[in-house]
C-alpha cells in the first residue's frame, strides 16, 4: 500500500508500507464494535411493522409454545402446552375458519 506523507522539510513524499495481520484484525474489530454500539442505541425503537412468513415463540428450553404462520388459505395460529401438545389450533379456510382445542 502506498501513502503520501510530508517529510521533515515539508515536501510531500510517497512511501510504501505493509499492514501486518495484527493491525488488520484490530482495525476490523474496532469497526465491528462501532457498528454494534451504533445499533445498540436504537434498542428502544418501536417498529411500525414486522413482516415474516412465520413467527415462533419458544421457552428457555427451546420448546415452541406459539407458532404463527401462513398456510395456503390464510393465517394459522398454534398454541402448545409445556409437553408440546397442541392446545389450540386456529386457522383460516376458504370458507370461514377452524378452531380446534
Amino acid at each position: 500500500m502506498e501513502i503520501w506523507r510530508f517529510n521533515e522539510k515539508g515536501v510531500i513524499t510517497m512511501t510504501k508500507f505493509k499492514i501486518d495481520a495484527k493491525s488488520l484484525i484490530i482495525g476490523f474489530l474496532l469497526a465491528v464494535i462501532a457498528f454494534i454500539s451504533i445499533g445498540a442505541k436504537s434498542k428502544g425503537k418501536v417498529f411500525d411493522a414486522i413482516k415474516a412468513k412465520s413467527i415462533s415463540i419458544v421457552d428457555d428450553n427451546g420448546r415452541t409454545l406459539v407458532d404463527l404462520s401462513a398456510s395456503k388459505d390464510g393465517g394459522w395460529l398454534n398454541i402448545f402446552n409445556n409437553h408440546g401438545k397442541t392446545v389450540c389450533d386456529l386457522r383460516a379456510a376458504t370458507k370461514g375458519g377452524h378452531c380446534h382445542s
